[in-house]
């Protein structure tokens, strides 16, 4: 029979059923393992006591991050809906998708530029390469990306997490491609710090109201600067502002569109040293070859 070992407080005992011994080495081995184990095992209240400092860390950090993010006024971003840039981009896409998911006023064969008086409506999703971040290059992260919605150090790195859009099919809500001048109200909604301490991931939670501010163009009277809408302007915002965008009746009355949106900052990746003429250089970033590739 295979000889077993049973532990107690005291001693070790070797048994078998036919009562032979274990070789002393053995024992000495399996007797310095045990003493080993209990000398530093953790007991079940360690453990607690460890969960409940991460939990307090983490709920800290929540706290902070939701005063510090939730706190900021929303960004305003302006913009004149021009037909050019909506125009240049189903030129750029004409390629790339079935004919049934061109606008309805576009024609590749023609590819004919619209006017401002032919009430061409915004496409959906074309209100992504308008109202862009209007900030100046000392505002800027090292990446590129703007500070509006960074939680700061040490979460640099961010990463696309979800969303969603809400379209008004109401035309006298939808946004014309005619120079009319249009507003986008982008604030932060929630914050949230999921994942162990050391490794925690900041989901914040975006929402952007678009509509319009100015008069549509069929709607004035000429085509001169409309002197009325700087009047308005602040109470117009603050209309837009108050709107909840939501699904519900009247939940989207004087706004085109309202979008979600999902980003995820998490703490910079070491990826790794990199041997350099004999050196052993570590790399906070990843750097892409900008050489052109060869065909």
């Amino acid at each position: 029979m295979v000889p077993f070992v049973t532990k107690t407080s005291t001693s070790i005992h070797a048994q078998q059923h036919n009562h032979a011994t274990i070789p002393y080495n053995i024992m000495t081995r399996v007797s310095s393992l045990l003493r080993i184990t209990q000398r530093y095992a953790i007991s079940p209240n360690s453990v607690c006591s460890l969960s409940t400092i991460r939990r307090s860390s983490t709920s800290a950090l929540q706290t902070d991050l939701e005063q510090k993010l939730l706190s900021r006024p929303p960004h305003i971003i302006h913009d004149y809906l021009s037909p050019t840039p909506s125009h240049l981009l189903n030129l750029s896409l004409a390629d790339h998708l079935p004919p049934a998911c061109h606008p309805g006023h576009f024609e590749t064969t023609t590819a004919h530029l619209p006017g401002r008086y032919d009430e061409t409506p915004l496409p959906q999703g074309h209100h992504l390469i308008y109202f862009s971040a209007q900030l100046p290059g000392s505002q800027l992260l090292p990446d590129g990306t703007d500070t509006l919605h960074s939680p700061g150090a040490p979460f640099h790195r961010r990463m696309w997490g979800g969303g969603s859009i809400l379209f008004n099919v109401e035309k006298k809500h939808g946004l014309d491609l005619d120079g009319t001048r249009a507003v986008c109200l982008e604030k932060i909604t929630d914050v949230k710090v999921k994942g162990k301490e050391g490794d925690e991931k900041v989901f914040v939670g975006l929402e952007r109201k678009v509509g319009m501010i100015g008069r549509k163009l069929s709607d004035r009277a000429h085509d001169g600067y409309d002197e009325e809408w700087p009047l308005n302007m602040e109470e117009r915002l603050k209309v837009l502002d108050g709107i909840s965008g939501g699904e519900e009746v009247g939940g989207m009355d004087g706004l085109a569109l309202v979008e979600r949106r999902e980003l995820v900052f998490m703490r910079e990746r070491d990826v790794g040293p990199e041997v350099v003429a004999g050196r052993v250089v570590k790399r906070k970033y990843i750097m892409l070859s900008m050489e052109r590739p060869k065909c």
